[in-house]
């Protein structure tokens, strides 16, 4: 599968395509920053299609302040808690590495 490169980044021009794996199973998009609010986030939310669609798409949200903001979005080709376990490892490896190029940097 080919990814046009609009859908590589933000409009902002950030980096947004995260991960892509091969055979479908899954892409997902989240921008530095909007990971950098995941991991300071005290609670996140999970929205996703359950039904009705061929691809599933999973929204993960955190609070800023009052407002629930949508800042990691994965579209799947399985529902099965595995493919929910990947999506969270691979925000993790990311954070970290974020996290690890941020501290040597400053």
């Amino acid at each position: 599968m080919t990814i046009p490169v609009s859908l590589k980044v933000s409009i902002s021009g950030a980096p947004f395509l995260t991960e892509a794996r091969r055979q479908n199973e899954y892409l997902l998009f989240c921008t530095p920053e909007n990971l950098t609010q995941l991991c300071l986030a005290a609670i996140i939310c999970l929205d996703g299609t359950l039904i009705y669609v061929p691809v599933h798409m999973l929204t993960i949200h955190a609070f800023d302040g009052d407002k629930l903001l949508p800042l990691a979005y994965c579209l799947m080709s399985s529902k099965a808690a595995a493919s929910y376990s990947a999506i969270f490892n691979i925000l993790k490896a990311k954070a970290v590495t974020a996290t690890a190029t941020r501290v040597r940097s400053e």
